[in-house]
């Protein structure tokens, strides 16, 4: 089988997680957590589709994601558009989830992954495991993120450390 060729590119990169998914769907039947799941999929698509982001991955309630360095702006007001909105959704189904996010940017890898016959586009690459490996207690992105930003954008942030990020003006710092 012929090798494939990934492309290098840079990307925003951000991994998406509900707090307290197994609490939200305990006691629930499978098929239930799938269509929760479903569900919320098709939410988090809709709401980062126009900012150009797209899912690369699930993992449960966990999602990898990634914007075109173009959109790295457009792409953070997107995700602090969808934590706002999950926030919303949840308090209206009951149940006591929030969204984690978590975004570097930097270079990745991207092309076909997978098992033959079975690939899929993915980002590899050390900005990957930066943004999987971020401390966050809500939203935050590096400072590779911030500089990326427009003066708009950033004053919607502020910085928190130590490492330095750059969390919600509203968000209460965290250790």
């Amino acid at each position: 089988m012929p090798s494939m060729i990934p492309r290098r590119e840079s990307r925003l990169i951000a991994f998406l997680d509900l707090t307290q998914f197994s609490r939200a769907v305990h006691g629930l039947e499978p098929e239930a957590v799938f269509a929760f799941l479903q569900d919320y999929y098709a939410q988090v698509a809709a709401e980062i589709g126009p900012s150009g982001g797209r899912i690369i991955k699930c993992i449960g309630d966990a999602l990898l994601c990634d914007w075109p360095e173009a959109s790295v702006d457009a792409g953070v007001r997107g995700l602090l558009d969808l934590r706002d909105f999950v926030a919303a959704s949840m308090k209206k189904r009951a149940k006591p989830c929030k969204l984690d996010v978590k975004a570097h940017f930097g270079e990745v890898a991207v092309g076909p992954m997978g098992a033959p016959g079975e690939e899929r586009e993915d980002v590899i690459g050390e900005t990957v495991n930066i943004a999987a490996m971020l401390k966050s207690a809500g939203f935050a992105v590096t400072a590779e993120v911030f500089r990326k930003l427009k003066p708009e954008t950033r004053k919607l942030l502020k910085k928190h450390t130590p490492p330095i990020t750059y969390i919600p003006l509203e968000d209460p710092h965290r250790d």
